[in-house]
């Protein structure tokens, strides 16, 4: 019986990625609006709605989960480099919004990531653009689903399945299918601010 807890409590520890409810896949959603009045929590504690960073300036969203040990970690590292190339400054410019996909995460670990990625990023200005949110599975899942997630849309799993796949069947982003569908494996979702 002890054993069996141990197990339990092995299985759940931070390292664990979130159970995922069924297979992760993206579903593009052109020209679909993002409901802005989903409600979460800021890395301060703060509860927020997503309206609050649409304010006149484009905004880009992307998704991973703050524990998360390896992959999503990669991701964000090469979203933050990505961002110092840019000549445009987060927070000037444009607004960023990181979304945690596990409702586990809590804005302790959101707070850290954004300390850890403003750091990285370099620039001044940029706390006070770049956003990390948490929330419940509720508004994760309606957030994701908008965005085009089957479930929640995880950028690494998009990744991980596209990489499974033979060379000769990968696509590229916006490349269509032999079925006309376009291709979505991008590692983030840029969403401009005058959608709702």
């Amino acid at each position: 019986m002890t054993w069996a807890l141990l197990v339990v409590a092995l299985a759940q520890n931070s390292a664990t990625p979130p159970k995922l409810p069924g297979e992760v896949s993206i579903q593009q959603q052109l020209n679909a609006q993002i409901p802005l009045d989903l409600m979460f929590r800021d890395e301060s504690g703060k509860i927020v709605r997503l309206r609050e960073y649409f304010r006149g300036k484009p905004v880009l969203i992307n998704f991973m989960y703050y524990r998360c040990p390896m992959l999503c970690s990669m991701v964000m590292e090469g979203i933050s480099s990505t961002l110092t190339e840019l000549k445009f400054d987060v927070g000037k410019e444009f607004e960023v919004i990181t979304v945690s996909i596990d409702p586990r995460d809590m804005p302790r670990e959101a707070v850290a990531k954004k300390d850890k990625y403003i750091k990285r990023y370099g620039r001044l200005g940029a706390a006070s653009g770049w956003h990390f949110l948490t929330g419940h599975e509720s508004s994760i899942r309606a957030l994701t689903n908008a965005a085009g997630g089957t479930h929640l849309a995880l950028p690494v799993w998009i990744r991980i399945q596209a990489a499974r796949r033979p060379a000769r069947a990968r696509r590229s982003v916006g490349e269509q299918d032999r079925h006309g569908q376009r291709s979505a494996f991008a590692p983030v979702l840029p969403l401009r601010s005058g959608d709702r």
